[in-house]
C-alpha cells in the first residue's frame, strides 16, 4: 500500500514529465526532413546523417539533457518536510510501519519513474523513425538510455536529498539545479576535466564505441546511493 501511495502521490508529476519528454523528442524527430532540406541533404546522405543528427539533438543535446535532468530533480521533490509545511505529516507518520519504510517506497518509485523517463526517447525515436523512413541503431539508443537513468537517478537522489534539508516547496529543486550546474560548471575547467562527474557529459557520450563512461557511472550510481542513506537518516532522526 505504501508503494501504491507513493505512485499516486507523483503520477500526475510523472505522466506529465512523460508526455513532455517525449513530445519534445517527437517534434525533433519529425523535424529532420526539414532540417534536411535546409542543409541540402538528399539520399545517401541524408540517410547517413541520420544516427548523428539524432546524437547531437536529442542524446548529446545539452537543452533535452538539462530538461531530463530537471523533470527527475521534480520527481524527487516533496517528503515529510514538504507534509509538515501542509500539515499531513502527522498523518503519515501515524501509520503503522517504523519510519524507514516510509521512505523505501518513495525511493523505489522515483527510481522506476527515473528509468522509464530514460527510456521514453529510446522508444519514441524507435517508434517514429519509420515513419520518417530512417531507423536508428537500437544498441547505441539502449546504451543511451542506461547512462541516462543512472545520471538520472543521481539527479533524483540529490532532490530527494534536498527535499529532506531543507523545508519550503521551491527550496528542494532551486537547491538541486544549482548544485548541478555548479557541478557542471566546475567540470568544465581545464585541469579537472580528466575526473569530471559532469552528469551530462556522461550522458552525451555513452552512445559513442569509443567512450566508455561505465566506470563514472558507478561512481554516480554509488554516489546517489550514498545521498539516498544521507537522507534517510537526516527523515529518520528529525522531530515532526
Amino acid at each position: 500500500m505504501l508503494w501504491l501511495r507513493s505512485w499516486r502521490e507523483t503520477r500526475t508529476r510523472f505522466w506529465l514529465c512523460g508526455v513532455a519528454l517525449g513530445g519534445n523528442c517527437a517534434g525533433l524527430v519529425f523535424y529532420y526532413n526539414l532540417f534536411c532540406r535546409k542543409r541540402g541533404l538528399l539520399g545517401g546522405a541524408r540517410l547517413n546523417y541520420y544516427p548523428e543528427y539524432i546524437r547531437g539533438e536529442i542524446f548529446g543535446s545539452s537543452a533535452v539533457q538539462s530538461f531530463f535532468v530537471l523533470l527527475v530533480v521534480l520527481l524527487g521533490t516533496g517528503g515529510l518536510l514538504h507534509e509538515r509545511a501542509i500539515r499531513t505529516a502527522g498523518f503519515t507518520l501515524a501509520l503503522p510501519v517504523p519510519r524507514w519504510r516510509l521512505f523505501v517506497p518513495q525511493i523505489g518509485v522515483g527510481l522506476l519513474q527515473t528509468a522509464v523517463l530514460a527510456l521514453i526517447p529510446v522508444l519514441v525515436i524507435v517508434a517514429l523513425s519509420p515513419s520518417v523512413g530512417l531507423a536508428y541503431p537500437l544498441a547505441h539508443a539502449t546504451s543511451f538510455a542506461l547512462a541516462w537513468s543512472v545520471c538520472g537517478s543521481a539527479g533524483f537522489a540529490l532532490a530527494f536529498l534536498s527535499s529532506a534539508i531543507f523545508e519550503g516547496e521551491y527550496v528542494a529543486p532551486v537547491v538541486s539545479v544549482i548544485v548541478i550546474a555548479a557541478v557542471s560548471y566546475v567540470s568544465d575547467i581545464e585541469a579537472l576535466k580528466g575526473m569530471s562527474l559532469d552528469i551530462q557529459a556522461i550522458m552525451s557520450n555513452s552512445g559513442r564505441i569509443a567512450v566508455s563512461p561505465w566506470g563514472k557511472l558507478s561512481v554516480i550510481a554509488a554516489a546517489a546511493l550514498l545521498m539516498f542513506w544521507i537522507a534517510t537518516g537526516c527523515l529518520y532522526r528529525r522531530d515532526f
